[in-house]
C-alpha cells in the first residue's frame, strides 16, 4: 500500500529501509490521510529534514484573503500540528 501511495527514491536502499520501519510507514500513511495537500519529504544524509506541502494557499496569509481571524488561527494551528507530527515521525522511534 505504501509503495502505491508514495514515490520513494534513494541512492542507499539499505539506509532507506532502516529509516522506513513498519511503525514509521504506518504513521506517514496516517498523516497522509490528514494532510491538507500533497506533500514531499526529503531526509538528507546529514540528518536535515525538509517537508513541503502544496495546499494551494500560503502558510501565513493573515490579512491577504477573506478568511476571518478565528478560522485562520484554527487552520494555522491544524497545519502546524500536522508539520510537527510529521517531524516527530523522523525523530526516533
Amino acid at each position: 500500500t505504501f509503495d502505491k501511495r508514495f514515490n520513494l527514491s534513494s541512492d542507499d536502499e539499505a539506509a532507506a529501509l532502516r529509516i522506513l520501519t513498519p511503525g514509521r510507514i504506518e504513521r506517514i500513511m496516517a498523516l497522509e490521510d490528514s494532510s491538507f495537500g500533497r506533500f514531499a519529504v526529503n531526509l538528507n544524509r546529514d540528518g536535515r529534514l525538509y517537508l513541503a506541502v502544496h495546499s494551494g494557499h500560503g502558510f501565513f496569509d493573515s490579512g491577504k484573503g477573506r478568511e476571518d481571524p478565528a478560522r485562520l488561527r484554527a487552520r494555522f494551528t491544524r497545519e502546524l500540528k500536522w508539520f510537527t507530527d510529521m517531524i516527530e515521525v523522523f525523530c526516533g522511534e
